[in-house]
């Protein structure tokens, strides 16, 4: 395990690094042109496979007793229902706030805003690195 927490905290310290050295695109929409098909399969694609999300959900059924054989698949089936409405009230939230807040950001917020995400992206992988020492 200190093998990968060493390996995890060196790549966020150069996550970190990189976009704290990284300049915002001059116009919106120059980072990378997708089509919104494309966004959309690559964020499901992402979410789907992340192990964290995937341990978490599966530690909560189990703390709740929720996909046993013997109860029935009404309680998982409301579970997933209750997730998955939390999760598009989530990201409706969260795409409308960008887009306001996107058409009113210039290029010198949005520097400051990868100074700041880099900095604490760096401090999490120094603190990945202390977590071994411990």
């Amino acid at each position: 395990m200190t093998i990968v927490s060493a390996v995890g905290g060196a790549l966020l310290v150069g996550l970190g690094v990189r976009i704290f050295l990284s300049a915002p695109p001059d116009t919106p929409g120059t980072a990378g042109e997708c089509t919104l098909l494309q966004d959309y399969a690559t964020t499901v694609f992402l979410t789907l496979t992340n192990p964290m999300t995937l341990i978490s959900f599966a530690g909560v059924f189990a703390a709740l007793g929720i996909g046993g054989l013997s109860g029935g698949g009404v309680p998982a089936m409301l579970m997933v229902l209750g997730i998955t409405a939390g999760s598009i009230a989530w990201w409706i939230l969260l795409v409308s706030g960008t887009s306001v807040l996107g058409s009113r950001c210039d290029s010198r917020v949005l520097g400051l805003v990868n100074r700041v995400a880099g900095v604490i992206i760096v401090l999490f992988g120094i603190a990945t690195f202390a977590m071994i020492f411990v």
